[in-house]
């Protein structure tokens, strides 16, 4: 079974308080913007853009779970993949300077990082490569904090919670 690292970045309660993030005013916001007609083609080509590396990104996973071999060489295009979405998403208009600060302070280490969730406030994803140092990612989590930054290391792709009968 696959398994991935991710660093989560969660901004601290006060970020929370201070930003707005309501799912329908963001999507409200981009609504706004696709329905003139300046913006339309070019919110097109940026949803296509999205879209193709969705289609990349679950290519470069398949890979990984078929060669193992090729784990690094995916997490490369993945890492990459992910810098792309963030700059897509912020084209839209859709992040927020404090998760770009975020995603600055973690390119400082090497790591590549986007938003996830509603946009607007909230959480980061950050993908750790399996050879990336546990001495650089303790190092990294304690610069987050220096800035107010809360953050989590949690695994994707093992056994999670499950039921058992007798």
């Amino acid at each position: 079974m696959l398994s991935v690292q991710f660093l989560l970045k969660i901004t601290k309660t006060l970020f929370w308080i201070s930003v707005e993030r309501s799912t329908g005013n963001v999507v409200q916001s981009v609504r706004t913007k696709y329905n003139d007609d300046i913006y339309q083609p070019i919110l097109d080509s940026i949803f296509n853009s999205i879209g193709q590396i969705v289609n990349s990104a679950v290519n470069a996973i398949d890979q990984m779970a078929q060669n193992p071999l090729q784990e690094l060489q995916q997490i490369s295009v993945l890492q990459t993949l992910m810098d792309m979405n963030q700059g897509l998403l912020m084209s839209l208009g859709v992040s927020h300077e404090t998760l770009d600060a975020i995603v600055a302070i973690l390119k400082k280490f090497d790591l590549h990082a986007k938003l996830t969730g509603a946009g607007m406030g909230g959480y980061a994803i950050c993908l750790v490569p399996p050879n990336f140092h546990k001495s650089k990612i303790q190092t990294c989590m304690q610069e987050l904090k220096i800035y107010g930054f809360e953050s989590n290391i949690c695994t994707i792709g093992c056994p999670g919670v499950r039921i058992q009968t007798k």
